[in-house]
């Protein structure tokens, strides 16, 4: 049941051959490599990879959270990872941490799966088995001393569209509640309503090429 779930590898079973996100994958699936030559850039200094395009062998479920990471918030979104007739909603919890350079970001996700629990007979393992390595971040450019999210936290924000994005919530209702922790509280009071109105009008590559430049304008005197 678990291998059925997108969260679990980011995309869907392929029958036959495995997870979508195993597909094309490189020998050296190094975070180097992947950022190099694997990784979307809808702007030249957002340089990203994300689990639901290709899964290398770093993301996907961890057990436990990689120390220093760090709860960002809460997504309320509908249930994706399996089509019902009917609409489901859960929660996601989210949490940032450091993948080896200070600045690149990982992002993991926690999904509640008590939805479920009325529909099939799941227990609590199996509904909340663990956190989910779901999107690497690049910001690429900034001077050293604004590459930390305390500096710039716009970066945290263009995660979370990236990254609401990516789990196919679009045209869909989705509620983010930043967390009460330090990182939490850096992100704007304007933001969740913005990036609630921002997916329910069902962005496309395009869309979200736009607002990562509007973001990077925002950010031009940080640059190097």
């Amino acid at each position: 049941m678990k291998a059925i779930f997108s969260r679990y590898g980011g995309n869907i079973i392929k029958i036959g051959q495995g997870k979508a996100g195993h597909l094309n994958l490189p020998e050296d699936q190094s975070l180097d490599n992947m950022l190099d030559h694997h990784a979307i850039s809808p702007i030249p200094s957002v340089i990203y990879l994300t689990s639901y395009v290709e899964q290398p062998e770093f993301m996907g479920n961890y057990r436990t959270l990689p120390p220093g990471t760090t709860y960002l918030g809460e997504l309320d979104h509908e249930f994706m990872d399996v089509m019902f007739q009917f609409s489901l909603r859960t929660f996601s919890k989210v949490y940032v941490g450091r993948h080896h350079y200070p600045n690149v970001y990982s992002v993991f996700i926690r999904t509640d799966y008590d939805c479920l629990s009325g529909i099939w007979d799941l227990d609590r393992d199996e509904r909340n088995p663990g956190y989910d390595y779901v999107l690497t971040f690049f910001f690429k450019g900034l001077k050293e001393e604004f590459t930390d999210v305390r500096a710039s936290p716009e970066q945290l924000e263009m995660l979370l569209i990236l990254l609401t994005y990516h789990m196919g919530l679009n045209n869909s209702e989705v509620i983010f509640t930043p967390s009460k922790t330090w990182i939490g509280k850096l992100i704007r009071k304007e933001f969740p309503p913005e990036l609630k109105e921002f997916i329910e009008n069902g962005p496309n590559d395009a869309a979200i090429e736009q607002m990562m430049q509007q973001y990077m304008e925002r950010l031009t005197d940080r640059m190097e």
